[in-house]
């Protein structure tokens, strides 16, 4: 993945050697066509160099190139100087001064010098600077200095309500650390601002300053680091400045395929030493780890409820029913008998029906046979179970009787008016 990232011309990344003045509206009646509102660094000696460490591919200079401008040189990689010149009797600011050939992705270094000859034509101007590298993985993410994978220390040597609070990224600032294969670090340069060395895995350390006596800028770079491995490593920033001075960290942005907050820990200051960094974040670490574990409880107790209740419903006899489920559509065990319109149970199955009295009557009790005296056949229950569609089990019968003949039984009674409900 291509990344291009900017310096500004008060970036720590560019250092100033001989004499450099910083440019401003102030002094310049077209400073404010310089960008970043109107800052620039401006030199009319020989003597003035710019030295830029840098790890990509590509490298492009911008400045200005006006009237009073003349000769400059440019040296990459310590081969021969080349020169160019930035007279331009239309004045033109933002404007390529130099832009590099396609080289490999790795460390390089550029220089550029100034190289005039005229005493009315002495000037060279930086406004900013482009660097364009390539890197593995095809996304980036900002880590602000608030995130978990931070840490400070001593944690008393370290603040979050910096001069400038307002104007940092999340509205923070504070120090240090990171992961993947590329970083980019962000911070303050202001005129409190002082040294720092930045190391990756424990490695060599580049000492760069943030000072900045004119300008006070938030979300400068001040490290970027290229080439790493894909996988965690770990970024520290150490600030070795005077007392009174300073470090503010802002975020890093990190690259690679699966980019994440940064990892590991940052060196402990030595013995003595207030002024290295990293801040302890226990607590937001302990924050996020029972965010994730306790929906994940929840969610695992939902599904054991939800099958503890799958199988009640599959066993019958584990579904207990409420009174008003009992009473519809069958009120339990049905007895395979007709019931009473009106609700109240049928007579005996053993007793006959009463007819009226009659000689007929008589002569039947009269009569020696066996049908009373014959038991009913023995049966199983009947039982019923909601949800089945027909009776278990067998009507009871009677035996058969040698005494066979019709009985009148006469007209029923007619029911009374509204004693009953049709079904």
């Amino acid at each position: 993945m291509k990344v291009s990232v900017r310096l500004d011309d008060i970036s720590p990344l560019i250092q100033y050697d001989g004499e450099w003045a910083t440019g401003n509206a102030t002094i310049d009646s077209d400073g404010d066509k310089y960008s970043d509102g109107g800052t620039f660094k401006v030199t009319q000696s020989n003597e003035g160099k710019a030295t830029i460490a840098w790890a990509g591919t590509q490298i492009t200079v911008f400045g200005a190139k006006r009237f009073n401008h003349q000769e400059y040189t440019v040296t990459l990689d310590g081969g021969v100087p080349q020169e160019f010149s930035g007279q331009s009797d239309d004045p033109v600011f933002q404007t390529s001064l130099y832009q590099s050939p396609l080289v490999p992705n790795g460390q390089h270094q550029l220089v550029v010098q100034d190289s005039s000859t005229s005493a009315d034509r002495p000037y060279l101007d930086i406004d900013f600077v482009v660097i364009d590298s390539e890197v593995d993985g095809d996304q980036s993410v900002d880590v602000e200095d608030d995130d978990p994978s931070w840490s400070f220390a001593p944690s008393n040597a370290w603040s979050n309500d910096p001069t400038q609070f307002a104007l940092y990224s999340g509205g923070t600032g504070h120090s240090t650390r990171a992961a993947s294969t590329a970083i980019d670090l962000y911070g303050l340069i202001c005129a409190k601002c002082g040294g720092y060395w930045v190391s990756i895995d424990d490695g060599q350390k580049f000492p760069l300053n943030s000072r900045n006596d004119e300008w006070t800028k938030p979300k400068s770079l001040l490290f970027m680091g290229r080439g790493l491995s894909e996988g965690a490593h770990s970024l520290t920033v150490t600030n070795f400045g005077m007392k009174e001075a300073g470090l503010s960290i802002d975020y890093a942005t990190v690259y690679g395929s699966k980019p994440r907050g940064i990892v590991g820990a940052v060196n402990p200051p030595p013995t003595g030493s207030a002024t290295d960094s990293s801040k302890s974040n226990g607590t937001s670490t302990v924050a996020i780890i029972l965010a994730v574990i306790i929906p994940l409880i929840i969610i695992i107790l939902g599904l054991i409820l939800v099958l503890l209740l799958r199988k009640r419903r599959m066993w019958p006899f584990n579904n207990p029913q409420s009174d008003e489920e009992m009473a519809s559509p069958y009120p339990g065990p049905v007895d395979p008998r007709v019931l009473d319109i009106d609700g109240s149970p049928p007579p005996p199955m053993l007793a006959m029906p009463t007819a009226p009295a009659s000689m007929y009557n008589a002569q039947v009790q009269d009569l020696e046979h066996s049908y009373a005296q014959q038991p009913l056949a023995q049966v199983g229950p009947t039982l019923y179970f909601p949800g089945t569609t027909s009776y278990q089990g067998s009507l009871p019968t009677y035996r058969e009787s040698m005494y066979e003949q019709s009985v009148d039984m006469g007209t029923p009674p007619r029911p009374e008016k509204g004693r009953y409900r049709r079904f």
